[in-house]
């Protein structure tokens, strides 16, 4: 649980650091993608009883207020008992300044921990609740993320388990080129680019070694056509990992791409369909090697907020379609939303 926890504030961490450097006006609810005046989201698996095109368990309920900043998060186990919430505070220009985690079980539940616990009435169930971790940001004049902390808990008068702190450092074009954890720099970044502002070369390196290099290639529309990654971790010199061509339609939107990896074997291939509201509706993924044929399907609300992502497998098992598909559950997912009044 607990590194379940650490897993999703990582997860915030990495895009509150990308959408740190973004517009200062931005709402919560146009950085998380959402339009019209949000109030809740709930998300649900899909029923893998049938067919996976019905709405299965809930598994996960984010509240916004009325100014699209987000109050809180709610996790969900399998018996629909909630598991996990993050809380977030911001100050007065809107900036997440603090963020506080919480750990739920039955309180019938038997654990060597439980003076750990505080007995808590939440959503009209009985749980014992403790908190477990406290994430602290620093932001530049900017409104960059420069520093953030986490601080893990243990026992009810709070007691320091561990601490994390980590530093963050920018280039000119507010491109993320350096962190520092606990004192140690976990990587460099250096960027190149050309007249227009596009990054055309980038190199990672870590222990003071290169560990990565990617060189990028782009239209004169300026979307990205070619990627080239290069590996150095395991090879003294130039390993070329793999290499990704990318087609768009038109209206600028990527209808193709083709990943060919040094190994050899047929390229994996992703196709992309959107509706007349340029609203991604389908991707699909084929992979010969594999056997992977595989789509995913969308569907939005009126309000153009994606309420449905059902899954398709041809071949593989769960597990493996994860690979490619992180960021979405296995089976496919529903959203509802709840908005405020206009």
């Amino acid at each position: 649980m607990i590194k379940r926890i650490l897993s999703i504030i990582r997860g915030l961490i990495t895009i509150l650091v990308l959408s740190s450097s973004s517009d200062k006006a931005k709402t919560i609810w146009e950085k998380d993608g959402l339009k019209g005046r949000v109030k809740e989201i709930r998300t649900y698996s899909a029923d893998e009883s049938s067919d996976k095109d019905t709405k299965g368990r809930l598994k996960k309920i984010t509240k916004y207020d009325r100014n699209g900043t987000s109050e809180e998060t709610c996790y969900y186990d399998s018996t629909g008992n909630l598991k996990s919430k993050c809380i977030y505070i911001y100050d007065e220009y809107g900036n997440n300044i603090e963020e506080y985690s919480y750990e739920y079980k039955n309180p019938l539940e038997k654990d060597q921990n439980e003076s750990d616990f505080t007995n808590i009435d939440e959503e009209e169930r009985h749980y014992k609740e403790r908190l477990v971790k406290k994430w602290t940001p620093t932001y530049d004049a900017n409104v960059k993320i420069v520093e953030w902390s986490i601080c893990e808990y243990t026992g009810k008068h709070l007691k320091k388990k561990h601490f994390t702190k980590e530093t963050i450092k920018y280039d000119n074009e507010g491109h993320v080129v350096e962190r520092n954890s606990n004192g140690k720099i976990e990587y460099k970044r250096t960027f190149t680019y050309d007249d227009h502002g596009n990054i055309i070369e980038e190199s990672v390196e870590s222990d003071g070694k290169l560990r990565r290099k990617y060189i990028y290639k782009f239209d004169n529309n300026g979307n990205l056509t070619n990627e080239k990654e290069y590996m150095y971790l395991y090879f003294p010199k130039d390993k070329l990992g793999s290499t990704k061509f990318s087609k768009y339609d038109k209206k600028g939107n990527k209808i193709e791409s083709k990943e060919f990896f040094s190994s050899g074997g047929h390229p994996l291939i992703k196709t992309y369909k959107y509706d007349e509201n340029g609203n991604l509706i389908e991707v699909g993924v084929k992979h010969r090697n594999l056997g992977l044929n595989y789509k995913e399907s969308y569907k939005y609300d009126e309000k153009g907020n994606k309420t449905e992502c059902i899954q398709t497998d041809g071949h593989k098992t769960p597990l493996e379609i994860r690979r490619w598909f992180r960021d979405s559950d296995s089976y496919g997912e529903f959203w509802e939303y709840e908005y405020y009044e206009e």
